[in-house]
């Protein structure tokens, strides 16, 4: 089982959002399901941005294979569990037989960005171990560090993921 656990970090909300749609986009193209966990003004920004795309977004959230949820859902390990199990069903009903869970979010980044390291890590360490027991594809979007962060804690976080990114706009 392969698992991809990515980091992307942003330089604003245009290059947050370019990292999701891609990676959103790119799962449902291939017939996997997507969930996202963002704020409600970046949720909104995605459907428009998959729409644009031309992702039939609204297909994939009446089939229950896309679900965009508020940033402070991912909070229940057991309520995410539930949804990662709900994804997988809709996307083996769909006919994709050995669905990947595509998983992203802002929420361990805002954690690290309000300085809450320990709880963000604790997010990322999370998503490992649902990764060994489901086939996910995980993005994880963090802001770009400034001068302020520990590099010590940066340095932890990054190691969480088995790779990351940086992207500006254009």
């Amino acid at each position: 089982m392969r698992n991809s656990h990515q980091m992307l970090f942003y330089a604003d909300d245009a290059a947050l959002l370019d990292g999701l749609t891609r990676f959103i986009a790119d799962a449902l193209d291939e017939g996997n399901p997507a969930i996202v966990w963002a704020s409600e003004s970046h949720r909104r920004a995605l459907i428009q941005r998959l729409r644009t795309r031309g992702v039939d977004v609204d297909a994939a959230i009446q089939q229950g294979t896309y679900i965009a949820s508020d940033v402070a859902e991912i909070a229940d390990p057991a309520r995410l569990l539930a949804t990662l199990r709900g994804l997988n069903e809709a996307a083996s009903k769909r006919g994709t037989k050995h669905p990947r869970v595509a998983a992203c979010g802002e929420r361990a980044g805002r954690l690290w960005a309000e300085g809450k390291t320990d709880a963000a890590i604790m997010l990322e360490q999370l998503f490992n171990e649902l990764a060994k027991e489901h086939e996910m594809d995980i993005l994880c979007v963090y802001p770009l560090p400034d001068a302020e962060h520990d590099m010590s804690a940066f340095n932890i976080v990054c190691a969480e993921h088995c790779s990351f990114f940086f992207r500006w706009s254009p």
